[in-house]
């Protein structure tokens, strides 16, 4: 097994690593790897068990590798074939008729039939958790042995994205005989089988060599907690480990300066934002739209370094508004606005805000700080874990934090929807009845047309409510050995890597 390097290495290395900065990789001429038969991967986050149906706390990125789900994202981003074969939808668009493959089996060598998708949908919703998932398809049902029928929540429900990441179809025999156990011991169909998670959260699987897309090529996968990413990019550049999930963006322009490193960026449907909620902010717009105006998201993005990122033109990135896009601005960097905003919220200098952040989001913090300061707004960073920054979040106290909002599996419609007054977001931001009954007509247009007017002014009023301010388009990516090939570039944005389609080229 690889072992990383220990730290009493690291400074020699780095100046290896430096002295090899250079040219981007190109990996079409790079020499052939020996890649062994284990594929190493660091992830960028982890979890307490590997039940995909039921829990929170799942290890998503291993729960890719053992369940296979209905749909997955071909190289251009959009949903392509996996269980289901073949699919109709209704005219009125309402319903969609999947038929399944009927070549697949569990690790157990149960079959995967309509039976187990069944279970899968009905275990998932049943969590009260879970409930947001009744919102975008209600009803399900078996047709025959290898034919379901679902109903989409909405018109707009993005049902073949929400496909590609739930459920997870897993072993309705295994899981039914224990499902704490379960938990612990995951049976799938994917490409790969369970085998181990050690006491130090590293987690062994073994080729599935009877996958119905043929056995993956690396035999043996490891799936390594987090780690400092430049460590990361050190044990990369000489082969202890084979493929990082995320690296820090100081990481990534040393990492294309190294021959032995392949990096791969993407944008999609995540949009950096500022978020504000809690105290000095609640039922004080006035004093968000002050902040809003105060905040320069090109220099947030530079130095976050980020340089190239996309400045926010929308509440939403491009491609989560689709059709939407350069429909309503947000209120933008306009320093001249902020004086007479911080009048009307009776604001005075001993009133400090609250930037919290964690590490990933450090350089924002200092970035917003010194704006803010800059404009007489009194601001104290507050750095706190992971854990801590998600207790903020569940408890409503947000202060100014940041976050990467919007993905595949919702709509824009949805992501509207989380903030009227009786959805999560909406109890502790502002949401006014007006708002409310414009969401409340999303439902009511068949076609994104036919929205339009409605969608229009539900953002001009989330714009107004300054709950949230964007600042960039999300860029997320992954570094790896270069010579490896098989990654779909969208695994970055979706972070739903199919590491059984891996392999050396050749």
């Amino acid at each position: 097994m690889k072992k990383l390097f220990a730290l009493a290495l690291a400074a020699l290395m780095l100046c290896g690593l430096l002295a090899g900065c250079g040219a981007s990789a190109d990996p079409g001429k790079s020499e052939a790897v020996d890649f062994g038969d284990t594929l190493t991967v660091v992830m960028n986050s982890t979890g307490s068990n590997f039940d995909p149906l039921t829990s929170y706390d799942s290890d998503w990125q291993v729960c890719y590798q053992i369940y296979d789900t209905l749909f997955r994202i071909d190289d251009d981003g959009n949903p392509a074939p996996h269980v289901a074969e073949s699919w109709e939808e209704s005219t009125d668009g309402t319903k969609l008729t999947i038929h399944l493959r009927k070549d697949i089996k569990f690790h157990d060598g149960t079959p995967l039939n309509a039976e187990a998708v069944i279970f899968a949908f009905t275990t998932s919703h049943d969590v009260e958790l879970n409930a947001w998932l009744n919102d975008l398809i209600p009803e399900w049902k078996a047709i025959d042995e290898y034919t379901v029928e679902l109903t989409k929540g909405q018109p707009y429900t993005p049902i073949y994205y929400s496909l590609m990441a739930r459920p997870h179809l897993v072993s309705p025999t295994a899981y039914q005989a224990d499902p704490v156990a379960f938990a612990q011991n995951p049976v799938g169909s994917g490409a790969y089988k369970f085998v181990s998670k050690g006491s130090d959260d590293v987690v062994h699987l073994v080729a599935n060599e009877d996958y119905f897309l043929g056995a993956p090529y690396f035999k043996n996968l490891v799936m390594r907690p987090p780690m400092e990413s430049a460590t990361s990019v050190i044990a990369l550049q000489n082969g202890e480990i084979d493929l990082v999930v995320n690296l820090t963006p100081n990481q990534v322009s040393v990492a294309k300066g190294i021959p032995e490193i392949t990096v791969s960026q993407k944008t999609g449907w995540s949009q950096t934002m500022v978020i504000m909620a809690g105290e000095p902010f609640t039922n004080n717009r006035a004093l968000r739209q002050a902040v809003a105006h105060a905040i320069d998201p090109q220099k947030a993005a530079i130095l976050n370094e980020q340089p190239d990122a996309a400045v926010a033109t929308d509440l939403f990135s491009a491609k989560e508004l689709g059709v939407y896009a350069g429909l309503v601005p947000p209120l933008g960097y306009d320093p001249s606005k902020v004086p007479a905003l911080l009048a009307e919220a009776n604001y005075t200098k001993d009133i400090v805000i609250p930037i919290r952040a964690t590490q990933q989001h450090a350089a924002l913090a200092q970035s917003v700080q010194a704006d803010l300061q800059a404009v007489g707004i009194t601001a104290e960073i507050q750095q706190v874990d992971e854990s801590t920054y998600n207790n903020f979040f569940t408890s409503g106290e947000f202060g100014l934090s940041f976050w990467e909002y919007g993905n595949d599996q919702s709509s824009a419609e949805d992501l509207l929807t989380y903030f009227t007054s009786t959805n999560f977001y909406g109890r502790y931001m502002e949401a006014s009845p007006e708002y409310d009954a414009l969401v409340a007509q999303f439902g009511s247009f068949p076609t994104d047309e036919a929205r339009k007017d409605v969608m229009k002014q539900a953002l001009e009023l989330q714009v107004q409510f300054a709950n949230m301010v964007p600042l960039y388009e999300s860029t997320f990516n992954f570094a790896y050995r270069t010579g490896l090939t098989g990654l779909n570039p969208w695994s970055a944005s979706t972070y739903r890597f199919f590491l059984g389609d891996l392999k050396p080229a050749q």
